[in-house]
């Protein structure tokens, strides 16, 4: 009975130990080779391979680089939301009455480095009263003048379109129907 209670508590100690090795923290075995540079000593070294240790144990949501976004959109550095403007950047203004089309448009696309192009129902002589500030947005200033005559621009690359109408073409289809009523 006694050799009995005897192996029954050397069983127990030997899986308890079992658990308490299997719980441990595992060191590693093998010591980094560091040498010592400009006056650093060893001790040094191996504080600073335990601060990289430390280093490298972050929490699962630190392991991955990422950022947080803003909820709602922000302004931008003016203050003020919304697309940016360009500004015409000089003065233009008509002092001997109204002035045709085509030279104002060439000249404000100059101004920015673009090209004017015209649709084939648009007439570019047609004189248009010009009262442009140097503050002013480059794109409402063109609309401003082409509003005066109907028109409309697009821009497309670095190109000013000038258009009088756009035309759609739909094609609806229509299943064949046969009439099948009389009337008495």
């Amino acid at each position: 009975m006694k050799l009995h209670k005897a192996q029954l508590a050397y069983t127990l100690c030997a899986i308890l130990l079992i658990f308490l090795v299997s719980c441990a923290k595992k060191e590693s075995t093998k010591a980094p080779a560091e040498k010592s540079v400009s006056g650093t000593s060893a001790t040094s070294g191996t504080s600073a391979v335990a601060k990289k240790a430390e280093l490298t144990q972050l929490p699962v949501r630190f392991r991955q680089t990422g950022y947080i976004t803003q909820e709602e959109p922000s302004k931008d550095v003016l203050g003020q939301a919304g697309e940016y403007q360009i500004k015409v950047g000089a003065n233009i203004t008509s002092t001997k009455g109204p002035q045709p089309l085509w030279d104002i448009l060439k000249r404000l696309a100059n101004l920015k480095g673009m090209s004017v192009s015209w649709a084939s129902d648009v007439d570019p002589n047609v004189r248009v009263d010009v009262d442009i500030s140097a503050d002013d947005n480059f794109f409402d200033a063109i609309n401003n003048l082409l509003r005066q005559v109907d028109y409309f621009q697009v821009v497309k690359n670095n190109v000013i379109i000038v258009k009088y109408r756009e035309s759609k073409r739909f094609q609806i289809s229509i299943p064949y129907m046969t009439s099948e009523y009389t009337t008495n």
